[in-house]
């Protein structure tokens, strides 16, 4: 059986999403969340150990972004569409 304690398990939601976005994990450690859009530029970026982070987007131009979340030497990747 799988260990999900040492997993990094997140989810985006709503995806397409229009004023904010959502990032749930399943825990309470230390991460660093990145904001990327489709040229590789760094919009934002925040450090936090909570499993509930939203992340305000209204003022971003419709497109396919990326996230980036980072905890100690996991990383899990997704994009997100804006409308």
């Amino acid at each position: 059986m799988k260990n999900l304690e040492n997993e990094l398990i997140v989810s985006i939601f709503p995806n397409p999403a229009t004023t904010e976005i959502f990032v749930n994990t399943n825990n309470l450690h230390n991460k660093i969340i990145i904001l990327i859009n489709a040229f590789g530029q760094i919009i934002t970026s925040l450090e936090t150990n909570k499993n509930v982070c939203n992340i305000k987007i209204e003022s971003l131009p419709n497109g396919i972004y990326f996230i980036q979340v980072k905890e100690a030497e996991k990383v899990f990747k997704n994009n997100f569409i804006k409308q």
